[in-house]
């Protein structure tokens, strides 16, 4: 399989923006359900929490970012096993993705810190913390067991790719969202609420697009790993 037909990884722009468009055409369903499985529940018990002053916020949010790592394990694991053609059941990749989660909401804790950071005393530091974390450090951690040193590692090789595809993410994102907050500003409450939590879900589904996509990419120029050797690693001998 040349890097051209490879289903993941991408040497250039437009073949990247045509694999996220086919991930989420392939996976996008299961996906949806997935993330929710995993959101849905902790949102539920996390808003009372959250009303419990800064003991309940706390847990709250501990709650959320557990489940979000959760959501976000499973997903990249979902995604490239389905782009492998191995399909694989919503239920099989959250229970197969368990052991990933502590070791992934670890890193994306540090990596929040980090962004903030480096974005007050320095924007481009904190942006660039952003960048690797987006787009290498959920596959490091989920296909090779490895953590935001090695991630950042895969980025650094292209750093300039890496770059222009975190840029045109987060333009989109923060379009979306612009989008977003104006429907939600015309809607009262409590309707505000719900519409904000379901407008986040496609975006959730973009960015596991963006974060296995642009990891493949990634591994595709550091070592000729294919879509299918990546699946191999995700269930090694």
């Amino acid at each position: 399989m040349t890097g051209t037909d490879d289903p993941l990884a991408a040497a250039d722009l437009r073949g990247w923006a045509l694999r996220l468009v086919r991930v989420l055409r392939r996976s996008g369903r299961a996906l949806l359900v997935l993330q929710a499985a995993c959101m849905v529940p902790a949102g539920v018990v996390a808003v009372p929490l959250a009303r419990l002053d800064w003991p309940g916020l706390t847990a709250a949010g501990l709650l959320v970012g557990a489940a979000a790592a959760w959501a976000q394990a499973a997903s990249v694991r979902l995604a490239v096993l389905d782009a492998a053609g191995r399909t694989t059941a919503v239920s099989a990749a959250l229970v197969d993705a368990r052991t990933a989660v502590p070791t992934l909401f670890g890193w994306s804790a540090l990596t929040a810190v980090l962004t903030v950071v480096g974005l007050a005393f320095g924007v481009l530091p904190g942006l660039y913390v952003a960048a690797v974390t987006t787009a290498a450090l959920p596959g490091a951690v989920v296909v090779e067991r490895a953590g935001l040193p090695h991630a950042a590692g895969l980025a650094n090789r292209r750093l300039g790719g890496t770059a222009a595809r975190f840029a045109v993410g987060l333009f989109a994102a923060a379009l979306y969202g612009a989008i977003v907050g104006t429907v939600v500003a015309a809607v009262p409450a409590p309707v505000d609420d719900a519409v904000r939590a379901l407008a986040a879900l496609p975006l959730t589904l973009a960015g596991t697009a963006f974060n296995v996509v642009t990891y493949a990419g990634l591994r595709r120029s550091a070592d000729g790993a294919r879509t299918a050797d990546l699946a191999a690693e995700l269930d090694p001998p």
